[in-house]
């Protein structure tokens, strides 16, 4: 993929002060998650595998669809929301993401909002990401966005750094990532 120089020199202002991009999950979806080595997106509920989800279920074509790339996109935010003194709001779970791996590789878009708490108030105008959003979001015009980015995210050590989580699932979830030879993925206590 060709990405202009404007663009890959201001990639770290889609981030955080820490650099770093993250997808908050549920307890119940790590596990998934993990085996699976790959977050899925849209089409999973932010860490919800299809074939657990009983409304996803219902829709035979879900998997065709998220495979083809219609509802395939990770949804990440700029926020630890943790950090920020607020309670996460998809789940305990945190995959705190690297994104010049994943956005120099990858189709994504960026919208100046958290889409889950904040897709229904926001103004119309902001609710499509296009090339004006992208520049806004590179030259930090609000302080959070989320970036949507298509396809799979592979569990790795290139695109994540470590997984933040409450001090009672540490360590079961240090087990699980041994039990899929990613052991060298820390896991650390927020």
């Amino acid at each position: 993929m060709y990405f202009p120089a404007f663009y890959l020199e201001k990639i770290s202002n889609l981030t955080n002060q820490s650099g770093f991009l993250y997808h908050w999950t549920k307890v119940e979806r790590v596990r998934q998650i993990i085996n699976d080595k790959f977050l899925y997106s849209k089409a999973t509920l932010f860490g919800m595998h299809p074939t657990l989800c009983t409304m996803l279920s219902q829709h035979p074509d879900l998997l065709a669809d998220t495979e083809n790339g219609f509802i395939d996109y990770v949804f990440l935010g700029n926020t630890n929301w943790v950090e920020s003194g607020l309670k996460p709001y998809y789940g305990q779970i945190c995959f705190e993401l690297k994104p010049f791996p994943l956005l120099k590789e990858k189709e994504f878009y960026v919208f100046p909002f958290n889409t889950g708490r904040a897709f229904k108030s926001a103004l119309e105008e902001d609710k499509y990401s296009d090339l004006t959003t992208l520049k806004d979001a590179l030259n930090k015009k609000s302080k959070s966005y989320e970036v949507l980015v298509r396809g799979k995210i592979e569990i790795c050590a290139d695109n994540v750094n470590r997984i933040i989580s409450d001090c009672s699932n540490i360590r079961e979830i240090g087990i699980i990532l041994n039990n899929n030879q990613l052991s060298h993925i820390p896991v650390e206590e927020y």
